[in-house]
């Protein structure tokens, strides 16, 4: 009876360590990415249309990054950051025309590389003369 009584206690604590381990397993991986945000992009072209994305972003993401998930992108990255050549329809050639990124408007003293995401803001890549 005693053996019995034994192997009854044993059985529970390590079930119990068992449970413990997954719980504590299951709180450590990372919950499912949630929506953080929306950001509008808009693409300016000196002629023709321009295009208006409105994005969900996540935790984590760039302005980068969802520029380049979303558009067909050219670029350089350097030690400085990131230099767009093209996104869609703009292609510049930094002889006549540069890509110029505005936030909610204003215009942007900083590289793609270096904005965060605000959810609501408004991200304009124009094609601009120099």
């Amino acid at each position: 009876m005693r053996n019995i009584l034994i192997k009854i206690v044993v059985a529970v604590i390590v079930l119990a360590i068992a449970i413990t381990s997954i719980v504590i397993y299951k709180s450590q991986q990372e919950p499912a990415a949630e929506i953080s945000g929306t950001v509008t992009i808009e693409l300016v072209p000196l002629s023709g249309e321009s295009v208006t994305k409105q994005l969900e972003y996540q935790m984590g993401d760039t302005l980068f990054g969802l520029l380049t998930e979303n558009f067909e992108v050219t670029y350089e990255e350097d030690q400085f950051g990131v230099l767009l050549y093209g996104v869609d329809q703009i292609q510049t050639d930094f002889i006549n025309t540069y890509i110029a990124l505005y936030v909610n408007g204003t215009y942007s003293n900083y590289g793609i590389s270096s904005i965060s995401l605000e959810d609501g803001a408004v991200y304009s890549f124009r094609e601009t003369k120099i």
